[in-house]
This record gives C-alpha cells, structure tokens and sequence, in this order.
C-alpha cells in the first residue's frame, strides 16, 4: 500500500549515542531537508516549534514527531532507532524508536494515514523486543513491511 511505499523509501537511521530531542532533531533535519528540498534550519525549526506546541512522545519507548511543512507534492519519513534513548523532556528520557513524519499540506492523507500505521505496529506486544534486536538498521523498514495490518492497494 501507500504507507509500504514511504517505508520502503524511508530513511533509516541507527544512533548509538544518548541524544537528546534538539540533537536528535538536528540529524534528522539533515537526513531529511535534502531529501525534501528543504532548507535544513527551517526543518529543524518546525521539528522543535511542533514540539513545543504538544509532546509527539506517545509511551516511554515511542515518538512519532510530525509537521506539515510549506510546498506541495513533499513528503518523507525517517525511522530512528536510538539505542540509548533520546531525552525528549525530564520525564520522557527513554525513546528509543522514533518516526519522524514531514509532508506538505497536500499529502495530509498520506500523513494520517502513515499516523495510524505507525501506531498500529508500534502496539505490538513484541515491537519493542524487535526494534531493538534488530541487528542492522536497514532491518527496521521490515518491521512495518512484514506487520500484520489493513492494507489498501495504491
């Protein structure tokens, strides 16, 4: 389906290092602003405004940090694993698996749409086990290509 088609094209990124979300944030900004046409401090600005707006941290292990950005016909995902834990707030210190979402006004569909998907994985009994044993960070895109959930063909 749609949402196959964003993961299978997602960037995936593996950070071994305690980060916190500013620093997180900016790494994201840099994989993805290139790849979205995107200046990367206005990425990064929106990443942090939304954040500041309202806490993306869903559960101690999850984030899924998401902004609708200026333009059309622009949307990408990044999947980051931070095997450490990334400290989005004093509280919310422990997320390790972190889906950053970034889509112009156009693509709100495909935006809703990857929102429930990566929440319906994500609820898994055994996400969180498999997130972290995966061996190789391009493994992770097979967590959500190989999930069991409602599909609809593209």
């Amino acid at each position: 389906d749609e949402f196959d088609d964003v993961i299978v094209k997602a960037e995936v990124m593996d950070l071994n290092t305690r980060v916190s979300r500013d620093e997180l944030f900016d790494q994201v900004a840099r994989h993805l602003a290139p790849r979205l046409d995107m200046d990367t401090g206005v990425l990064y600005k929106g990443l942090v405004d939304r954040e500041h707006e309202t806490s993306t941290v869903i559960s101690p292990f999850v984030a899924i940090p998401h902004v609708i950005t200026e333009g059309t016909g622009r949307f990408d995902v990044a999947l980051v694993r931070c095997r450490r834990g990334a400290t989005f707030s004093p509280i919310d210190n422990t997320v390790k698996a972190i889906f950053v979402i970034v889509g112009t006004r156009d693509c709100r569909n495909l935006h809703l749409k990857s929102l429930a998907a990566i929440a319906h994985v994500v609820q898994h009994p055994e996400f969180e086990d498999r997130w972290m044993d995966t061996r190789q960070a391009e493994q992770l895109r097979d967590i959500f290509l190989l999930s069991r959930r409602a599909r609809t063909p593209t």
